[in-house]
């Protein structure tokens, strides 16, 4: 993730805080990242949303099942966090805006290469688990180009989450054009 990010969400937990808000650096899931997206990957493959591949096996009662359990154990982790936690504060995306590429180039974050498909995938896991999230605007990185944060929150708990999300949004400055647009 480009360090912007990274101290842009610490310094809006730095300012939630001084707002009054108990901000802490939760002990996330020992679920694994990369598992979690391709397991939602694959779900999504099996319900045929994506463009089915010539000579590809079909997919079995059982698979699909085993698939859906496994997202059941996702669902059942993520609710276990979210009983002790009101919501949880992360980026929307690991960089900000980047200069049109070939889809599935790799992409450059701070002088590292990063596989296209993982730059947004901080919303994958809960797309894959149907748990709420909310992206704010927050700040603008060193070009002017705006940094996003994301709070998620409960199954079921929209109206919560979107009252979470009104009072970090009495916080953060409002959205801002960038420069030139």
């Amino acid at each position: 993730m480009a360090q912007e990010i990274c101290h842009a969400i610490d310094a809006l937990a730095k300012q939630l805080r001084k707002a009054g808000a108990h901000v802490e650096v939760a002990p996330l899931l020992k679920l694994d990242f990369n598992d979690e997206l391709a397991m939602a990957g694959e779900l999504t493959g099996m319900m045929g949303v994506a463009q089915p591949e010539k000579n590809k096996p079909t997919t079995t009662l059982a698979q699909y099942f085993e698939a859906l359990q496994k997202r059941d154990e996702s669902i059942i982790a993520w609710e276990q966090f979210f009983d002790q936690w009101d919501a949880l504060l992360c980026p929307a995306s690991m960089t900000t805006a980047f200069p049109h590429c070939e889809t599935g180039a790799p992409l450059d974050v701070d002088g590292q290469k990063v596989e296209y498909w993982t730059i947004s995938a901080h919303a994958v896991p809960f797309n894959y688990t149907g748990h709420p999230a909310v992206v704010l605007p927050y700040t603008q990185d060193r070009d002017g180009l705006p940094i996003g944060v994301q709070l998620v929150g409960k199954r079921w708990h929209e109206s919560r989450l979107l009252a979470v999300a009104k009072a970090v949004a009495e916080v953060t400055d409002e959205f801002r054009r960038p420069a030139g647009y």
